[in-house]
């Protein structure tokens, strides 16, 4: 919710912004859905534009102030998905949308983006029994790249883009909260159910799981990048 306050008297202290603690009435401010304070347009990031002011006010919308979205001073990915995932449970279309709308705003708002992709990647955690297997039958392989292990936590395929594109795990949640979002924002790409959907996905010697295929394909589209299957 975004407004700006009346300026009677009456309401003075009684809507302190949550970041620099002065008074609310009078200026454009945004109330968090969180902890239920009020916080100025200014105070929130690097300050919100008009534009993003005016986005904010959308009905439905769920904005959320940095004490309640950060994890001490880095975006919390990982809550961001399970609030997402709250919402997919209800199973409320309209709903859903808003939250997808309210996640990608957050991230626009306080300006999260990843890193530069890098080349460079840790070969400290070269996965042993992987590397055992190639020495076996395709010695050849090992020859310029090296398997390297990740955290069997349910994230291993964003584990494992975030090592190709940026050298370490750490960025698996982002990943996944930017495919989720994708997914959502651009159901007519993946829902075989949804009105127009167009299959685009056509070269089966990618992965033969239809559940790797989509994850794969969404994580690709969103990094406009091209897929070159193994042989």
């Amino acid at each position: 919710m975004v407004r700006a306050r009346s300026c009677k008297s009456r309401y003075r202290k009684q809507y302190p912004c949550c970041i620099c603690s002065k008074d609310c009435e009078c200026t454009e401010s945004v109330l968090c859905f969180g902890c239920g304070k009020w916080v100025h347009s200014g105070c929130v990031g690097k300050g919100m534009s008009s534009e993003l002011t005016k986005q904010w006010a959308t009905r439905g919308l769920k904005f959320y102030c940095k004490f309640c979205c950060f994890d001490q001073e880095s975006f919390d990915c990982q809550q961001s998905l399970l609030r997402l995932e709250s919402t997919l449970k209800d199973g409320n279309t309209s709903q859903i949308t808003n939250t997808a709308t309210s996640e990608s705003l957050l991230l626009k708002t306080y300006d999260i983006k990843l890193p530069e992709q890098s080349n460079q990647i840790c070969l400290e955690n070269v996965d042993e029994v992987s590397a055992n297997i190639l020495r076996g039958f395709a010695p050849a392989v090992l020859k310029p790249e090296h398997p390297i292990e990740t955290i069997g936590d349910g994230n291993c395929l964003y584990r494992s883009v975030s090592t190709g594109l940026f050298g370490t795990q750490i960025y698996h949640h982002h990943l996944r909260l930017l495919t989720a979002l994708e997914i959502i924002s651009n159901k007519q790409q993946y829902d075989t159910s949804s009105k127009g959907y167009t299959d685009r996905i056509r070269d089966n010697r990618v992965v033969t799981s239809p559940y790797e295929q989509l994850y794969i394909f969404s994580i690709f589209l969103f990094y406009k990048l091209g897929i070159l299957p193994y042989q």
